[in-house]
């Protein structure tokens, strides 16, 4: 999938979320969500630099 076009302005999502009745009354701006923290960090090791074998 390829994003071909984005839209920016304000305005114009609100129209197009209206006219497809997808825009309650109470939606509008609002702030972004809270922060949930740091999350746990996990290292995997990858051996990528194994020898491998050759097919042939």
């Amino acid at each position: 999938m390829k994003v071909i076009a984005v839209i920016e302005d304000e305005e114009v999502i609100y129209r197009i979320l209206a006219h497809l009745h997808l825009l309650a009354p109470e939606d509008g701006p609002r702030a972004p969500p809270k922060s949930a923290g740091l999350r746990e960090l996990i290292y995997e090791p990858v051996f990528d630099d194994l020898p491998w074998m050759d097919p042939a």
